[in-house]
């Protein structure tokens, strides 16, 4: 009986990867095409080449922004957080984005009135997608600033829960349903204050 499906990226990031463990992995899933791509990979000694690998996420990424546009996905966060902060009635000042990518989601919202002075933070388990985030950020004139970090363990979403929204605009898909509330758990765990709002959009 095959394994849930895998994502590619979560086989290959962070390096350094094995080419055939990867490959093998996606097969015991099911997923002969996707071990075919992976072993088309270039590699050394079965590992598969960094720089290959860093610039096929940002490929990927700027394809899966082009379909956050075409979603209105920034433009949508906006409004649910201008609505969040309407019923809470509570003071907003950060706006923490797990398993951001390019930090697409961020950029944009870093432009956009309503949220002028929250503190944005983009959080993603690949340093080189935290390093390109950090350079696109730059080149926007963007404020938000980007980390790595475990999605399962954000601290920096519940430094301050209550005025931090959680958002994940692009990391519930790699996520095996079993796993959902260890992903929720600490955004969502009691404190002395208020726990934070969590809101969440899928797809990146």
């Amino acid at each position: 009986m095959s394994l849930p499906p895998l994502e590619i990226s979560d086989l290959i990031t962070p390096g350094p990867a094995r080419r055939s463990e990867a490959a093998a992995r996606l097969r015991a899933s099911g997923q002969e095409r996707a071990a075919r791509l992976v072993e088309r990979l270039p590699a050394t000694d079965d590992v598969l080449d960094a720089g290959h690998v860093e610039a096929l996420m940002r490929r990927v990424h700027a394809e899966l922004q082009r379909f956050g546009e075409e979603m209105e996905m920034p433009h949508r966060i906006s409004e649910e957080l201008g609505r969040l902060r309407g019923r809470t009635g509570r003071p907003l000042r950060r706006v923490v984005d797990l398993g951001c990518g390019s930090g697409y989601v961020l950029r944009w919202l870093s432009h956009d009135p309503i949220l002028a002075g929250v503190e944005l933070v983009g959080v993603d388990h690949d340093p080189g997608l935290m390093a390109w985030a950090g350079e696109l950020a730059r080149a926007d004139g963007c404020r938000a600033r980007f980390v790595v970090g475990d999605a399962f363990e954000p601290g920096l979403a519940i430094d301050d829960p209550e005025a931090t929204v959680v958002i994940s605009s692009g990391v519930l898909h790699h996520i095996p349903a079993t796993h959902l509330p260890g992903f929720f758990a600490p955004t969502t765990r009691p404190v002395s204050r208020p726990s934070p709002t969590t809101t969440r959009s899928q797809g990146r």
